[in-house]
């Protein structure tokens, strides 16, 4: 690294911020500050000038910080709001300098194009023969799935079936012994553009909506060119785990970071 003084900042409160500033001769060049909170230290801000970004600034800023509270029984938390490609990196250097990461909050929006969907789960041949547009779903098939949950204490699925703007021929659900067991719906509200709004299933773990997904894909590949956009809106981790490849953050998701045994 060039030749960067890594110093203390004085402030007000001084028992409960910590700041550090990072000068190259006399130009303040970046500045990392935290609160602390019992034995939690929260990192508030880490900025570097953009003209010194990927040349070791980062790092030293957070190493004096680490090094201040080494011993002392203090564990540094790190929390941030962002979207795609700067998360991806910003979560990159806090796993280098040894943070784990602890929770993701939803809901989220993701971002994909048709020709970028990855063929990522082959669906078992055999599942194939359950899988069926909602519009080849009755009524009262509805009504018998409904009874059902009811009966098992499940999520009704009501709500994502029969939405006015769901278009049935792009939704489908995973049939059997008239029980509707997973679905996924969507609407097409222009040429351009599939908004994927709702998943659910009863079947263990992802195997329901990582098929369903799939399948959804292999038809917007079939049905659609290329440039054409997918919106999906995730509400859990469960739903973040069968996002595909081709999908990318485009609306912010909170992250959190935290680094022990200091």
């Amino acid at each position: 690294m060039e030749d960067i003084a890594v110093l203390p900042i004085d402030v007000e409160r001084a028992e409960e911020i910590t700041a550090f500033g990072a000068w190259r001769d006399k130009e303040a060049i970046g500045v990392i500050a935290g609160m602390k909170t019992g034995h939690r230290m929260d990192i508030k801000s880490l900025f570097v000038s953009p003209g010194y970004r990927r040349r070791g600034v980062g790092r030293a800023l957070m190493d004096q910080m680490r090094e201040h509270y080494f011993g002392k029984g203090v564990y540094l938390n790190a929390e941030f709001t962002m979207e795609g490609e700067k998360a991806y990196s910003l979560s990159s250097f806090l796993e280098a300098m040894g943070f784990e990461e602890n929770s993701r909050h939803f809901p989220a929006y993701y971002m994909g194009r048709v020709r970028d969907l990855k063929a990522n789960r082959p669906i078992p041949p055999a599942l194939k023969n359950y899988i069926f547009p909602l519009s080849e779903i009755k009524e009262k098939n509805l009504k018998e799935t409904s009874r059902s949950c009811l009966e098992k204490g499940d999520p009704l699925p009501n709500e994502g079936l029969t939405g006015q703007d769901v278009d049935r021929d792009l939704s489908f659900c995973i049939f059997e012994k008239e029980n509707i067991r997973s679905y996924i719906t969507a609407r097409a509200p222009g040429k351009d553009l599939v908004h994927i709004s709702s998943m659910w299933s009863t079947l263990p773990g992802l195997s329901g909506q990582s098929v369903l997904f799939e399948h959804m894909s292999e038809v917007l590949r079939d049905k659609y060119e290329g440039d054409t956009r997918i919106l999906f809106l995730v509400w859990d981790a469960l739903m973040y785990q069968v996002i595909n490849e081709g999908m990318h953050s485009i609306e912010q998701l909170s992250y959190s970071y935290s680094l022990t045994g200091l």
